[in-house]
Formats: structure tokens, sequence, C-alpha cells
């Protein structure tokens, strides 16, 4: 997840959180609404927050040192692609400001005055974890390092109109989400992630809603998504499932709409806090969902149809005894 971002002020409620000499505002620390502001992830709660006015911002060493040096390079335009390199890796929300913003926040980075000291500091011990999974010989649980996952590559979000992403894409299309997206970050429990796609799908023009309807076109299928949408959406006849990679890719133009959508769908897990007992038997590995099947992906509805058929074959003339 992105360690910092910048984005314009949803409101007028959040004020400027920069202390001293480096405090440009003076005593109105107020962000207004609509107004460029700057903060960084709170590891505890994977939201961004500790705001500043982006004049009173100190631009971290993480995010200056990806920049080419100003001593060297006085061209905006090639900090401006620098910043849109490591939009989604660094740094978030520099490739959804509008031009005007872009151009504030690039000239403020391009002046060193404006540049946070270079700290060398000490790296964080990797504290050993105990993963249950992991059993030695003897029984007991192995101690594995918290580097023991395997590394997954960043999600860098496209842009309309950029590196051959189409724009307008999703036009006219109403988008549902469900489960969690960890590899494009912010947010935290079942909202992880959401967003940010929801953000993405905006961008190219489509509409999310948060139930899958008749008027649904793509259900996005992430971690843990929920039962219900799932089961919904493979009933409908104009419901498309798809993942957030596919979907990635139909955006920057490597891939047809029409084809990714007939690929069965992996979902690696149910979340066991939707459709009750149903779900919990789901989360218990994953499953690929084919397109083609319209049935529910957990359920075998042949029986409950066989004890229908069952009884529809009755014969009518079958009376109780009447008692004597």
């Amino acid at each position: 997840t992105p360690g910092y971002c910048v984005e314009l002020a949803k409101s007028g409620c959040s004020s400027c959180k920069m202390k001293g000499a480096r405090k440009q505002c003076g005593d109105n620390a107020g962000i207004g609404q609509g107004e460029v502001r700057c903060g960084s992830l709170d590891d505890c709660s994977g939201s961004y927050g500790r705001w500043n006015h982006l004049k009173c911002w100190r631009v971290p060493a993480k995010i200056w040192l990806g920049l080419p040096d100003p001593d060297e390079c006085d061209d905006p335009q090639d900090f401006a692609r620098a910043l849109h390199t490591m939009n989604g890796i660094s740094l978030v929300g520099f490739s959804n400001l509008p031009e005007e913003d872009q151009n504030a926040f690039v000239a403020h980075v391009m002046d060193k005055e404006h540049w946070a000291k270079w700290t060398n500091r000490k790296p964080k011990p990797n504290h050993a974890a105990i993963v249950p999974s992991a059993v030695n010989n003897s029984g007991d649980e192995s101690m594995v390092g918290q580097d023991y996952h395997e590394k997954r590559e960043a999600f860098v979000a496209p842009v309309p109109g950029k590196k051959g992403a189409i724009t307008g894409f999703l036009e006219d299309k109403t988008v549902v989400l469900t489960g969690t997206f960890p590899e494009v970050g912010g947010g935290a429990g079942l909202s992880l992630g959401k967003d940010k796609v929801r953000a993405l799908v905006e961008r190219f023009g489509g509409r999310v809603t948060s139930a899958v309807s008749g008027k649904t076109d793509l259900l996005v299928v992430g971690k843990e998504a929920g039962h219900s949408k799932v089961s919904k959406a493979k009933a409908s006849k104009k419901c498309k499932l798809i993942s957030l990679k596919d979907l990635k890719d139909c955006l920057e133009g490597t891939a047809a709409l029409e084809d990714v959508t007939r690929k069965p769908v992996l979902v690696p897990q149910f979340s066991a806090g939707y459709a009750g007992g149903i779900a919990v038997v789901a989360a218990s590995g994953p499953m690929l969902i084919h397109q083609d099947e319209n049935t529910d992906p957990d359920v075998d509805k042949k029986p409950a149809a066989k004890k229908r058929k069952a009884m529809d074959q009755k014969p009518a003339s079958a009376k109780r005894p009447k008692k004597t």
C-alpha cells in the first residue's frame, strides 16, 4: 500500500497537522473543501491521515528519491512523469488530480526547500510469526519469518487516455464489487481496497452500485467474495463475473471484455460472513466459477427438483381412509 496520498479535500473538516517553522498556513489550519491536501498512511487503521496543506507539506525522502535532481533538470514534464510512475506504489492520488492541481504539486516537489531531510533509519526487526500450518517433525508449531510469504507485484491503476487505456470503456455499465482487493490497498476489513476499485471504475465511466440486480453488467470478484452476490450474478443472464486483473487488462486495451467474461473466475475464498451456513461451507477453499453455468456455485438444486416432480406426479385420487 502506498505510504503517501495526495487528493482534493472531500469536506472542510480536516485540518493541517504541520507544526513549527514549516507551517505556512498560520492560524488558519483548516483545509477547505476542494483544496489539495497531502497525508500519510496509518498502519493500524489502513487509512490515510495526518493531512497537510500542500504548501506546508514536507516531501518525504521516499518520494523525492524517485524524482529527477532539480539542480540538473528543470522540466516539469519530467517530474510529472516520475510522479505518474510512482502513483499507486509510493504515492497515490496524483494521477487523479485536475491538471491545474497536478501542476501545483509538481512545482512544490521541484523545490528542494520543501524536501524532508534524509534520515538513515535502522530497519525494523523481522519478528518471527507463528504459523499454525507450519508444524515440524516433533509436532511443535514452527517459527516462520514475516518474509515467508511470497512478494506480490504492485497494482498500478490505469489512467484513461494514457498508455493505451481506453477512455470511457465502462460508460453506461453498472458494476458491483464483492470481496476485498488487498493488491490495491487502502481501507480495512471488508472494505479493503474497495474505495480505490470504485474510483477506478468511475474514472472509466462506470456506475458502481451495492447490490446485484437485473441492471448489473459486471461483478468484480475479489478475495473473500460474497456468496450471495456471486450466486445472483450467475443466475442473471446479463451480469458477467470478472476478476480485477482481467478488468485492468480490458481497461488497458490488452484484452477484450467478451473474451475474459467467458473464462472461469477463481474465487480464492468465500466470506464466512455471508449467506449463513452456506458461505461457511464455501469458505473452506478456492472455487472455480464457470461463466456458462447459471447455477448456484455451492448448492445442488437437483434433489429439490426431483422432490417437486414426485409431488406433482402423486395420484389425485389418493385419499385418507375414513374413520369408522
